[in-house]
């Protein structure tokens, strides 16, 4: 009786170990862009703006702009088609905050869990940031957010420079930046849920989303695990097939399901 309950215990300790392929992927995507394109996220921002800055003032040709709004209607055809896949597989500052997320949790950090009340409040931040910046900056031609300003750039610099100078942390952008990296080790995907300017674009761009996170709920128990799971703190309990903003399509909630109850396709 004994070592049934011992091969027990050691089956349930497998299967916690066992690597979930699509983490797997995700994760080797992750790495791939962080090291190829590690500003891209900083270039798509700073490209939105430009575009409408141009448009505008009424300057726009395809010769000088043309570029520009391919990249950025190309990723929010992706966004409206298949939800954030690029903050969940993509952005560089997504994959910097998931490592410094597992870092607080191989230190045994507690995390911080915000009541889904309090984190809806709180997410309506990035998009006061997102409208402050398109008023005073892209519309108003105001330079209230240089690369000493924001934690963004001082990434990019850093990360892009061949040879990186830590003095750039003493910046406004750099002491920020070390708030978002302390953040998240308390609280997942931090700058993300509450201060991501480009997150609340793709958040209000997914909305639109065919291909979505399906779960049916006549199928599923109670136990919260993919909502426990989800890095962005989406409820997930409280739909058949996710169309939150918030998600960024990182499939945890898939690999935790004990049911396996998520599917991610065409919602009919």
């Amino acid at each position: 009786m004994s070592d049934l309950k011992t091969n027990n215990q050691k089956n349930n300790v497998n299967k916690k170990r066992k690597i979930n392929p699509i983490q797997l992927f995700r994760h080797v995507i992750q790495i791939i862009a962080y090291i190829t394109f590690p500003g891209l996220f900083v270039d798509t921002f700073r490209s939105m703006g430009l575009l409408v800055s141009t448009i505008i003032a009424g300057n726009w040709t395809m010769a000088d702009n043309g570029l520009q709004t391919l990249l950025i209607v190309g990723l929010l055809i992706i966004t409206a088609l298949f939800g954030r896949f690029f903050c969940g597989f993509i952005c560089s500052f997504g994959a910097m905050q998931d490592f410094l997320s597992f870092i607080g949790r191989k230190l045994r950090i507690k995390r911080v869990r915000v009541p889904h009340k309090v984190d809806k409040i709180l997410k309506h931040a990035k998009y006061v940031i997102l409208a402050v910046i398109a008023f005073f900056v892209w519309g108003g031609g105001i330079a209230l957010f240089d690369s000493s300003y924001s934690p963004w750039q001082v990434m990019e610099s850093f990360m892009s420079s061949g040879n990186p100078e830590f003095s750039v942390f003493a910046s406004v952008g750099g002491i920020l930046m070390g708030i978002i990296m302390v953040g998240s080790l308390f609280i997942d995907r931090f700058f993300c849920r509450y201060f991501c300017p480009l997150g609340a674009i793709f958040a209000i761009t997914s909305r639109l989303r065919i291909f979505k996170i399906k779960k049916p709920t006549a199928k599923c128990g109670n136990c919260k695990a993919c909502s426990n799971a989800c890095p962005m703190n989406v409820n997930m309990k409280v739909y058949e097939a996710v169309n939150s903003g918030e998600c960024i399509d990182c499939m945890r909630c898939k690999g935790t399901c004990p049911s396996k109850n998520i599917s991610f396709g065409i919602d009919k």
